[in-house]
């Protein structure tokens, strides 16, 4: 496959920094690594140091831990779980500061072609599926590539019965990044909804929201309670965006302020951003209503805290 030339790629800069988001929002780096020995030297399995980076937002760690998880899965070749966390953190160099586009580009099509590997050797493991399905829709939004927006597309379905809440919140937002009027937009809703579902949430298109934080949540992903400290912040403020899109500010704002309804709320270092949000609803649906696509606001996706959001806590 020839690489794309800087110049076609430069629309597709914004929509690049929405292939972290699995990470940030749903706990993707969170998941215990079954394959990785407890036992083995830092450089063997460099993975616990990735994961630690993420939760500090210790960036600058990043292109050490990528020839780290290299050097591991070219000793280990068997271990998806290295190719998997050597493409996620590509992602995040990719995203994560103002780099070049021709540096965006390079890293994006060799994490897409890590985490190809880590499917190759994990093809069950939901977390691959949805980082590889997310990556290759942000990527082909960003060139206009229909046929790798496809491929991704039937990445994530596919990846759904491993895991369906959190697959289908990765669906969500690799839906999200592309235009409201793509054919695949309405799936971000459906896939809202069907996370919700699975987290016992009743609720169909059209209901207003109102949802209480779980006294007991069913699974890991549907609140605060498993590994990642606030992804139910990092989640309803993803889908506040995908409702500010729609046009519905009213309904966005319910969805935003669902995202105080945490127990560490303000240990959540981002609160600042979300009242930014609940204030602005109106005017940022507007704009999205006016028929111009160049003065679309940025999503949370298009941000470069997407990779923290979730996962970092206030000092």
């Amino acid at each position: 496959m020839h690489a794309p030339t800087p110049s076609r790629f430069t629309p597709a800069r914004k929509f690049l920094t929405t292939a972290l988001t699995g990470a940030g929002a749903l706990g993707l780096l969170g998941c215990g690594s079954e394959d990785s020995d407890s036992g083995a030297s830092r450089d063997a399995n460099p993975i616990p140091s990735a994961y630690a980076a993420l939760e500090a937002g210790d960036y600058a760690a990043v292109p050490d831990l990528i020839e780290r998880l290299d050097a591991a899965f070219e000793q280990r070749p068997d271990q998806g779980r290295l190719a998997f966390y050597a493409g996620t953190m590509r992602l995040w160099r990719a995203t994560g500061a103002p780099r070049s586009l021709e540096q965006v580009l390079v890293d994006v099509l060799d994490a897409i072609d890590k985490l190809e590997q880590a499917r190759s050797l994990r093809p069950d493991d939901p977390h691959v599926n949805a980082f590889l399905g997310i990556a290759q829709v942000t990527l082909g939004a960003g060139l206009g590539d229909e046929q790798r927006i496809s491929a991704g597309r039937q990445v994530l379905a596919e990846g759904v019965q491993y895991y369906p809440p959190y697959v289908n919140g990765v669906r969500t937002q690799a839906f999200l990044v592309l235009p409201a009027q793509h054919q695949y937009f309405p799936e971000a809703l459906d896939a809202m909804y069907a996370t919700l579902a699975e987290c016992g949430f009743d609720y169909e298109p059209g209901d207003d929201f109102s949802i209480a934080y779980p006294a007991r949540a069913q699974q890991p992903t549907c609140s605060n309670a498993g590994v990642v400290d606030h992804v139910w912040e990092g989640i309803f403020l993803i889908y506040g965006d995908l409702f500010v899109k729609r046009g519905d500010a009213r309904r966005a704002r319910q969805l935003y302020e669902t995202a105080k309804a945490s127990p560490t709320f303000d240990a959540w270092p981002f609160g600042e951003e979300l009242a930014e949000r609940i204030a602005r609803a109106d005017e940022r649906a507007a704009l999205y209503l006016d028929g111009d696509p160049k003065n679309d606001p940025p999503t949370w996706l298009q941000g470069q805290s997407l990779c923290v959001g979730c996962h970092a806590s206030k000092p």
